[in-house]
């Protein structure tokens, strides 16, 4: 009979040892489930923190752009504008090339071409600033205002006033301060220096043109044949009692 239940004893023991390895093998799988687990937690808080830690980077790498852009605008502030030449000077270096441009199209059109170059430079003498203004003549040298004839001293400097006087209607509306120029007036314009009919038609003619750039362009002037060729007139003349008398002519 003991002989008998030899063999299953053997198979109970075998079994049993089994199963109890089988358990240490679940066992030992759940222990690193558990800290797989704990490691994909873990690793999710990582991630979480890098992605934080990415946003704040690039919050502050935003924040950096912005300051080198205003670090560059305060350098500019403090080279170009707020020094010894002051705000004004600044201001008409941005100016002068497009009224440069501006100013030797209009003498070129004034002058029927004789004259098309005009130059204009700051300068600082004495501690005072200021802009040269130099033409470049027929014979391809530059010259100062001063050393052309009076005919010619109009014609550039209408064509320098000619040149504000664009820059200013374009200018746009800024709240009440100032805005586009709408209404152009000379007085007189030293026509009587230009020593030519021709000349005189050429400064009529670029009147009437950058007229396009005004709602009005008023010209104040003794010179009759000058005063005819606009369609609108106003004849200022003084009676015996020296009172003014102003007639509208059409």
């Amino acid at each position: 009979m003991l002989e008998e239940r030899r063999p299953e004893e053997l198979r109970y023991a075998e079994e049993k040892r089994a199963v109890e390895e089988l358990r240490s093998r679940v066992e030992k799988a759940v222990k690193e489930l558990a800290t797989s687990e704990e490691a994909v937690k873990r690793l999710s808080k990582q991630i979480k923190d890098l992605r934080t830690e990415e946003a704040t980077i690039s919050a502050a790498e935003e924040s950096l752009k912005s300051l080198q852009a205003k670090r560059e605008v305060f350098a500019i502030l403090k080279d170009e504008v707020f020094h010894k030449r002051g705000v004004v000077m600044f201001a008409i270096d941005q100016l002068l090339p497009e009224l440069e441009i501006e100013a030797s199209k209009n003498l070129s059109e004034l002058t029927d071409g004789r004259f098309n170059k005009v130059k204009l430079e700051t300068y600082e003498e004495s501690g005072r600033h200021g802009v040269r203004i130099t033409v470049e003549g027929v014979e391809g040298k530059w010259h100062d205002i001063g050393e052309f004839s009076g005919g010619e001293r109009t014609q550039i400097n209408a064509a320098l006033r000619f040149a504000i006087a664009k820059e200013l209607a374009s200018m746009p509306q800024l709240g009440r301060s100032y805005g586009k120029m709408k209404t152009l007036f000379i007085d007189e314009g030293d026509l009587g220096s230009l020593d030519t009919e021709v000349s005189r038609d050429l400064f009529v003619q670029k009147l009437f043109n950058i007229g396009n750039s005004f709602d009005k362009v008023i010209l104040i002037t003794h010179l009759t044949e000058v005063a005819e060729r606009f369609p609108s007139r106003m004849h200022v003349s003084m009676n015996d009692r020296g009172e003014s008398r102003v007639e509208v002519v059409k």
